[in-house]
């Protein structure tokens, strides 16, 4: 949940290392590095509760825009 304790100790180092985030031209790569080392599913986890509602909206909007149509292209 957005502005939980332990939000707080999420490190710009820790979020690179374990998550996808930034602008689509990098989630993309990102996602194209994953699916050639084998992998064949992802778990998307969305905006979570407490998000700015209009920021969380555009995410979801640019997930689905953006990235996932790339990705999926990039693995037919």
């Amino acid at each position: 949940q957005a502005g939980s304790p332990q939000t707080k100790t999420l490190t710009p180092e820790f979020i690179d290392e374990y998550a996808i985030v930034g602008p689509a031209a990098h989630c993309i790569e990102r996602l194209r590095s994953l699916a050639v080392l084998g992998l064949e599913r992802i778990i998307v986890i969305g905006p979570s509760a407490g998000s700015d509602r209009t920021q969380a909206r555009l995410a979801v909007q640019m997930l689905a825009a953006e990235i996932l149509p790339e990705f999926a292209t990039a693995q037919t």
